[in-house]
């Protein structure tokens, strides 16, 4: 629910263009102790959460400038992706290469949070824009299951999911800090909405 929207909503706080504000919170490091931002700006999915609203804590000073606040952003949305993915995992889905789309998929300082965060490796799609084509892979392997094939839904997505530049590889120092800043996030996060906790 709170992706690129979340990352909107500091883009028109700031004035400044996403473009610029990458570039700033890249210069910035991933500070384990430093502001957090839980982006539930339209409630949230996963975890079940559809009546939050985002928050910003542990704020402090220089807390509040445009790069500091979108790399908040950024890691915020690449914890609960990460969160998402850890729940897959533990239903038995394998979850170590995944496919970014949309606006995100063109934020090279995203990606790796989020390969960092999640532990696993992240591949650009060429067609950035695929919620149409998902739709119409799921209808063909729904058309092929009624015909008695028996594929699973990734093979059939297979020929038509193409790689677009080179993937992004988890960094194990980025790891490490979003791993202590995922703790703060969960308890943040069971502090202020306590229905939560233990839902992912």
């Amino acid at each position: 629910m709170n992706a690129t929207g979340a990352l909107e909503e500091v883009r028109a706080l700031s004035g400044a263009s996403h473009a610029e504000l990458e570039r700033l919170a890249a210069e910035l490091p991933c500070d384990p102790e430093g502001p957090l931002c839980l982006p539930f700006f339209q409630g949230e999915r996963v975890p079940d959460l559809p009546l939050a609203r985002a928050a910003f804590v542990g704020l402090g000073p220089g807390s509040l400038t445009r790069g500091r606040l979108y790399r908040a952003c950024l890691e915020g949305v690449a914890l609960n992706l990460a969160a998402g993915v850890e729940r897959m995992r533990l239903l038995g889905l394998g979850c170590e290469r995944l496919f970014a789309v949309g606006g995100g998929a063109r934020n090279r300082l995203w990606l790796e949070l989020v390969a960092s965060a999640a532990g696993a490796e992240i591949v650009p799609l060429a067609e950035g824009e695929s919620a149409a084509l998902g739709a119409a892979l799921q209808a063909l392997w729904s058309v092929r299951r009624s015909e008695g094939h028996r594929e699973a839904c990734g093979a059939v997505a297979e020929d038509w999911i193409l790689p677009q530049g080179e993937p992004v590889l988890p960094d194990a120092g980025l790891a490490h800090s979003l791993a202590v800043l995922r703790a703060r996030f969960q308890a943040a996060q069971a502090g202020l909405y306590p229905a939560s906790s233990g839902s992912g």
